[in-house]
């Protein structure tokens, strides 16, 4: 890739910056750190800042402006532009704007209350095209929040963003659009393969939903602090999390994946292999996702799972594991350190004799911030807290996530992109590959406190057919198995 530096000229400058509202979410949070790269150097920070706040100034939506305000908050100090050069730039306000510049700068410029929607008249009802899309633009997440404040306060917040969508749209004339075939292929959508893509739409249905916190507080007493905590539904971007970059494929994942998809294979012993594989003298990768050659099956994986077994384990006829979630709150909108993992108890499962429980669980950040959702879709697993003698810490920097206890890495995440493209099938993720890795002798201590064995569940799952008329069916392999001492030296 050409290093985005080569030209700073004011018309690549203005394309780049242009791409913080490209459709794909990727592209969004690849261009926030293009850009501050070039802000944190010298000899392009002057230009690369009057290009991202000219851009901010002329943007007509809320959610766009928090896009240039969130890029800000990773910024660092010494090479953020001037509060006073940026506060007239911010020419939507809102709840989430002063957020982000609390964080930036420690100051807000409040201004969110002035020029709201009046009163919804009693005539308005909801277009057809928003009640429509109103969880096709935007996750489903906006509105059970809505729901949720409108059957706790009585307040008509779902019609409220309704009505605020359209008096948007009418103030801007964002076309109505359906869903960017040119962005993916139509064929592929017969078998349920789409994009999320982040259309114009979908930046008016947040601003909407933005504006209807700021009328709550305005008109119906809302609390600011607990209009802040919903606001953050659409949080461009996580500090730390933003961080993470993808790494190189492991190397020790070899071509097994693709011989795992070979139907006459012998599926159980080269489900063996890999998780051997992944076995180095200081760790042991505990949880495992490698999308499949392209050439293969664009649209599959191949997944291993480790579980903390009792020895007489013997897995129930529905043996389905599933790796629990575990929710990290952040005091501020950055990643949270301090997790409340879920206790051993509530994830051990009976099986058909015996228990089993899973290594890892996965870690749903909270906020979660928007850009990073392909990685989230993926699953960022880690492994739980009762596979440690203490609470370990979270953190994030480009290698991925890690957990620590003290000074000690104890457990690691990283991703990689393989071939990737913002298409998925409907109930799987894009093409980012994920592997978690716990220190070796922390987990063998971790076995013999449960007096457990180490079981593997690994999985093949993936869409096949022809590709040209879009009619892929799904094809998915299962194979259990207790370790064979794959921890002994």
């Amino acid at each position: 890739m050409v290093p985005v530096t080569t030209d700073t000229s004011e018309p690549a400058l203005s394309l780049l910056v242009d791409r913080l509202s490209w459709p794909v979410k990727m592209v969004r949070w690849r261009t926030a750190k293009a850009i501050r790269r070039l802000l944190e150097q010298e000899s392009t920070r002057e230009k690369a800042t009057r290009a991202l706040l000219d851009w901010m100034a002329t943007r007509d939506l809320e959610s766009e402006v928090c896009s240039a305000l969130s890029l800000l908050t990773v910024v660092n100090e010494t090479a953020r532009p001037n509060l006073r050069d940026v506060a007239p730039c911010v020419k939507r306000p809102s709840i989430l704007s002063d957020i982000l510049l609390e964080v930036a700068y420690g100051w807000s410029l409040g201004g969110w209350d002035k020029g709201l929607s009046p009163d919804v008249p009693e005539y308005f009802k909801p277009s057809e095209y928003f009640e429509q899309h109103k969880t096709a633009h935007v996750p489903p997440i906006l509105l059970n929040s809505l729901s949720k404040l409108e059957a706790k306060s009585g307040k008509p917040f779902k019609r409220q963003w309704a009505y605020e969508w359209h008096v948007m749209r009418e103030e801007t004339g964002i076309l109505f659009t359906q869903y960017p075939y040119y962005f993916g292929d139509f064929a592929l959508a017969r078998s349920g393969i789409h994009g999320q893509f982040l259309q114009r739409q979908s930046e008016l249905y947040r601003s909407a939903y933005l504006r209807v916190l700021a009328y709550a507080v305005a008109a119906w007493d809302m609390p600011v602090r607990l209009a802040t905590e919903y606001c953050l539904d659409v949080l461009p971007a996580v500090p730390r999390l933003f961080e993470v970059e993808p790494q190189p494929r492991p190397k020790w994942a070899a071509d097994l994946p693709a011989k795992l998809h070979d139907p006459s294979a012998d599926f159980q012993k080269l489900g063996r292999a890999l998780v051997k594989a992944g076995v180095s003298k200081s760790r042991v990768a505990v949880s495992l996702d490698v999308p499949l050659p392209k050439e293969i099956a664009e649209f599959g994986a191949v997944s291993a799972t480790a579980l903390l077994c009792s020895a007489d384990f013997e897995p129930a006829e529905d043996f389905d594991p599933f790796l629990p979630e575990t929710l990290v709150f952040s005091h501020d909108v950055g990643l949270g350190d301090d997790i409340s993992f879920r206790d051993f108890e509530d994830v051990r499962v009976n099986g058909k004799v015996g228990w089993y429980a899973p290594v890892c669980t996965h870690l749903i950040p909270m906020p979660s911030g928007l850009w990073h959702d392909e990685y989230l879709g993926a699953g960022m697993a880690i492994p739980a807290a009762y596979c440690f003698d203490s609470t370990p810490r979270l953190s994030a920097d480009d290698r991925g996530l890690a957990l620590s206890i003290g000074k000690d890495v104890v457990a690691t995440t990283l991703f990689w992109h393989d071939n990737w493209t913002p298409l998925a099938p409907k109930k799987g993720a894009t093409r980012v590959g994920v592997v978690s890795c716990i220190n070796r002798r922390l987990l063998k201590k971790t076995l013999q406190r449960f007096e457990a064995r180490l079981g593997w569940f690994v999985r093949l799952s993936a869409l096949e057919g022809d590709r040209v008329y879009g009619d892929l069916e799904p094809r998915e392999q299962l194979a259990f198995f207790l370790d064979t001492n794959e921890l002994e030296p």
